[in-house]
């Protein structure tokens, strides 16, 4: 299943994660690490609509369900020239499913 990526750093993809959701990932050789809430303060201030690549994506491979969390296998294509694998935690509170922690690798 493909997705468009691009509203995932959006308003309107913030709304899927958690309040106190953290992301950790490779950026070149170091690792990224911080509440999403960062990730999000980048996107507003550095990304203007459609500068994430005109093919910018997300497959999803995989979801696995555990009673009340739950963990997704992505693969992010595009993203500014560049591939990623991912994987997402979520778990399932009163309003519904959230994304607590996003975490990936270049491909």
């Amino acid at each position: 299943m493909a997705i468009e990526a691009t509203h995932l750093y959006s308003a309107s993809g913030k709304s899927a994660f958690h309040e106190h959701a953290n992301f950790f990932g490779d950026f070149g050789p170091d690792l990224c690490e911080a509440p999403i809430q960062g990730l999000f303060a980048w996107a507003s201030s550095e990304l203007q609509p459609g500068q994430t690549g005109p093919d910018h994506r997300m497959e999803i491979d995989d979801i696995r369900v555990f009673g009340s969390v739950a963990v997704a296998q992505c693969r992010e294509l595009g993203f500014m020239g560049g591939d990623c694998d991912e994987v997402f935690m979520l778990v399932k509170s009163a309003g519904g499913w959230l994304i607590t922690n996003k975490s990936w690798a270049d491909i």
